[in-house]
């Protein structure tokens, strides 16, 4: 906008906003409820279109906001994984058993190692030996440093699997 443009708008805008002024000062001294306090109500009204009408005609404002703004609308949706075959299934499994025996305390808690071991056959029965070797990668990290543990009982467990 230019500075005669600029002029004009801080003119027409001081002018109404004086208007106002003087209407709001002259209703100070009206009771409510009167005939003449309602007449000052009517004209603050006519100001304020008079001055929304001149703000479209001088392209400040649109003719019709609601045309000018557009409405957007942000859909979100949360679904869990379902697998479409059963290969993807059982991967899916894996990953989640896999991921649950990973917090496990191994180096006190006997049954977790029975539990463990069991989903390592599982998994090689499966045919999943990634699956596999993860599981016995975890078993042996616990139990490296477990002074309780006898240092070949994986070794016997992977001997005896390997049998059957």
């Amino acid at each position: 906008m230019s500075n005669p443009n600029k002029k004009l708008v801080r003119e027409m805008r001081q002018s109404y906003e004086d208007a106002r002024k003087r209407i709001t000062d002259a209703m100070a001294e009206c009771s409510p409820g009167t005939a003449v306090y309602l007449q000052y109500v009517k004209a603050l009204a006519d100001i304020d279109a008079q001055e929304r009408e001149e703000a479209i005609k001088l392209g400040l404002t649109p003719a019709n906001l609601g045309a000018a703004t557009k409405p957007e609308f942000l859909f979100v949706s949360h679904t869990s994984a379902t697998p479409a075959n059963r290969t993807e299934l059982q991967k899916l499994l894996t990953e989640q058993q896999i991921a649950a025996c990973e917090g496990l305390d191994l180096s006190v808690d006997r049954p977790a190692f029975n539990v463990m071991c069991e989903l390592a056959f599982e998994l090689k029965d499966r045919g999943d030996t990634e699956g596999y070797n993860r599981v016995w990668e975890l078993l042996q990290e616990a139990y490296k440093n477990d002074p309780n543990d006898k240092p070949d009982a994986l070794d016997l467990a992977r001997e005896n699997e390997d049998e059957n």
